[in-house]
Parts: structure tokens; C-alpha cells; sequence
């Protein structure tokens, strides 16, 4: 004899990427029990491409071309870009749409004081109001 039972599990939201892993174990009333391993991947909500810029300090006055998406089509806004003394001007569509092209140029000089330097993009998305973009300046002769 055999049986047949769905399982539902429901996790809480996660802004952490990454591969996940667990173990769903299944026990009868006899005693007898069954482990099942499970594993899934978290994906943001928007994502930016390239999520990094790498840079020589000379680029300056180049623009660069930043997709933003939403995984799951949604259409979102798009504010701001910042903070003002790293994006020297960045170029994008305020309306509501699941894709996004913005034009930025990098301070490179203030980048290049700055540790972590990050750009971050404003949404009106609620499930993940900014998304985060690094900015890393070569050093001379790289």
C-alpha cells in the first residue's frame, strides 16, 4: 500500500542571495521516520548589472551603463542614485517599469579615497527599497 501527501513549506522572506539548505524529516506514527534533503537559492528582488564597477582613477568622465531588473517582472521606480559626491551625474527613467537603464559617471577621485565605496539606487520597491552597488578604483598602474 501507498500513499500520496503534498507538503507546503513556507519560509520567511530572506535579503540574504545565496544557495539555502534543510532537511525535511517525515515521521509515521509506528515510529518509522524519513529525512529528505532540500536545497534552494534566494535571489533579490532587484538586482543590478554589473553589481560591481572596477575602475582605473583616469575614468573619470566615461559612462557607465547599469541594468537594475526585477526577478519576478514587477515593474518598480527608480528615485535616485547616489550619494552626489561619488555620482558625479546619472542619467535614468523615473517611470514604473521591471527594467531599468541608468548612465552613470564616477567620481573616481573621491572613490578612490574611500574604502567601500557603494552606489545605491533608490526604488520604490517595498520588498527591497535600494539595491547596492560597488565601486572600486584601481590603483596607478594596475
Amino acid at each position: 500500500m501507498s500513499y500520496v501527501r503534498d507538503v507546503e513549506i513556507v519560509l520567511p522572506a530572506s535579503l540574504n542571495a545565496g544557495s539555502r539548505s534543510g532537511t525535511l524529516r517525515f515521521r509515521w506514527t509506528d515510529g518509522h521516520t524519513q529525512e529528505q534533503p532540500v536545497v534552494w537559492q534566494v535571489v533579490p528582488v532587484i538586482a543590478a548589472s554589473p553589481s560591481k564597477l572596477v575602475l582605473r582613477r583616469s575614468e573619470r568622465d566615461l559612462t557607465h551603463i547599469i541594468t537594475v531588473r526585477a526577478f519576478d517582472n514587477r515593474p518598480f521606480s527608480i528615485s535616485d542614485a547616489g550619494p552626489s559626491d561619488l555620482v558625479a551625474s546619472c542619467e535614468f527613467d523615473r517611470g514604473a517599469r521591471s527594467v531599468h537603464t541608468l548612465r552613470l559617471r564616477i567620481d573616481t577621485d573621491r572613490a578612490s579615497r574611500e574604502r567601500d565605496s557603494k552606489v545605491t539606487i533608490k526604488t520604490d520597491f517595498e520588498d527591497q527599497p535600494t539595491v547596492s552597488l560597488s565601486v572600486v578604483v584601481l590603483p596607478p598602474g594596475a
